[in-house]
């Protein structure tokens, strides 16, 4: 039977991810093809990849290629005067 309780348990909330992030998120340049890794749009996919290593603390650099598009994870190093240094988006 249902009861009042004083405090509430705390919130737990476990994120499934779709896809493999942290072992594409290795530091190595990873090809991913469209129909065989992802199904969404490249552009979607490449969004999600910098959406995921934000998650992370890092960034993505992304490359489109033939069939899909490559990504390689990294984490930039901060640069003098608080400015931070790193790979943009090709």
């Amino acid at each position: 039977m249902a009861q009042k309780i004083a405090n509430p348990p705390a919130r737990v909330h476990v994120r499934t991810e779709k896809y493999p992030w942290d072992e594409w998120f290795d530091g190595d340049w990873w090809e991913l093809f469209h129909g065989d890794d992802y199904e969404v749009a490249t552009d979607n996919m490449r969004a999600g990849a910098h959406t995921a290593a934000k998650r992370r603390g890092g960034k993505v650099s992304t490359r489109l290629t033939e069939n899909g598009f490559a990504l390689r994870f990294f984490i930039p190093a901060p640069a003098e005067n608080g400015e931070q240094e790193g790979e943009g988006e090709e």
